[in-house]
């Protein structure tokens, strides 16, 4: 009996140590705050968080075909509607739906925009429940930043320190590229009755989404961003038939030709995966004009609440200005090459033709 007793005091200790250790390993290691030199993961997607309280109109989850696709800031210049891109590279449904969680706990969008490239993205059942721990225990997430801790990170008033979120994100989770490779378009979006299935625990995924949107007030729509690496008319169908299945209303832009006159020689940056800054425009003009005809919405530019909107314009305008002028300075360096290379070429075959 004594032994059984010890054994299970044993256990519970050494339980106790493990857990005591995680715990003290997470808050140790646990940003303080949301930016990127804070070690805050995702910090551009998770800049949401510190964005005043209810002011943000349309939430746009997704992976990187929205936050190459979407300008929040370009929709605020023309519509003064507010929009923030909580984005992500290779987005997985289960962590489109933190992030969802993460954003509306601060706001409360009337539209949330679900990019659908995930739809189709696998993901197993332990990459769910790796990601339910790193939630439950942030050393998971965070176990990387141990290199990174000093002797003053042990001290009571930063070791106990509460969370200060106050990193914003100027471009709204917009990440601009203005450079440009064109897309080979033979066989994109050719039509046919065929249906790509959508996986069984993405599907159940999104329905959490929605039903999360609808307990929240907020409109889903699900949105395809135009894409010739990602999209075909079977995911098309896929998709349409999924969102009438649960009453969601669905934008697919690689159909709306006339709408967005996508030109797949110039507005793709990396051979038709995703939008460059001139992609951007177009799709962002028919995102914008979507919201403004719901008529949801109160136009709040000339709300002084809303000042630090025209700020981070300006701020993009700068960006935009010197990507502009480094691309030039690419473009005509290039250029030159190609035209000494010619030219050497040209000098090489006349020499040759005139020792013939």
């Amino acid at each position: 009996m004594k032994t059984v007793v010890k054994n299970i005091l044993c256990s519970l200790l050494f339980a106790s140590l493990i857990i005591g250790s995680l715990v003290f390993g997470s808050t140790l290691v646990e940003p303080k705050g949301n930016s990127k030199e804070d070690g805050m993961k995702d910090y551009s997607a998770v800049g949401i968080i510190s964005e005043p309280a209810n002011t943000i109109d349309a939430v746009f989850i997704g992976d990187s075909e929205s936050y190459r696709g979407i300008m929040p800031l370009k929709i605020w210049q023309e519509h003064g509607i507010t929009g923030y891109v909580c984005s992500t590279p290779s987005q997985r449904l289960y962590y489109s739906l933190e992030l969802l969680e993460k954003a509306m706990s601060h706001q409360k969008p009337k539209y949330v925009f679900i990019e659908t490239n995930s739809f189709f993205r696998e993901f197993t059942v332990s990459d769910v429940l790796v990601n339910k721990a790193e939630r439950l225990v942030p050393f998971f997430r965070y176990h990387t930043r141990l290199k990174y801790v000093r002797f003053d990170h042990f001290k009571w008033n930063s070791l106990f320190s509460s969370s200060h979120y106050s990193y914003t994100v100027d471009d709204k989770g917009y990440r601009l590229s203005v450079k440009s490779k064109p897309a080979k378009v033979k066989g994109y979006m050719s039509y046919t009755d065929e249906i790509q299935p959508i996986p069984e625990k993405n599907a159940n995924y999104i329905k959490r989404v929605s039903d999360f949107c609808s307990s929240k007030g907020a409109k889903l729509v699900f949105l395809s961003m135009p894409s010739t690496k990602n999209y075909n008319y079977k995911k098309h169908n896929s998709i349409a038939r999924f969102a009438k299945d649960i009453g969601v209303e669905y934008i697919d832009m690689n159909v709306l030709k006339e709408e967005i006159p996508i030109n797949w020689e110039t507005d793709t940056y990396d051979k038709g995966d995703h939008m460059n800054y001139y992609g951007a425009l177009k799709t962002t003009a028919y995102l914008g004009n979507y919201l403004a005809s719901s008529g949801e919405f109160t136009d709040k530019r000339s709300n002084p609440d809303y000042k630090g909107w025209f700020d981070s314009v300006e701020k993009f305008n700068l960006e935009l200005a010197d990507a502009l002028k480094k691309h030039e300075k690419r473009t005509e360096k290039k250029s030159k090459k190609n035209k000494n290379k010619a030219e050497s070429t040209t000098a090489a075959e006349l020499t040759a033709a005139s020792a013939k």
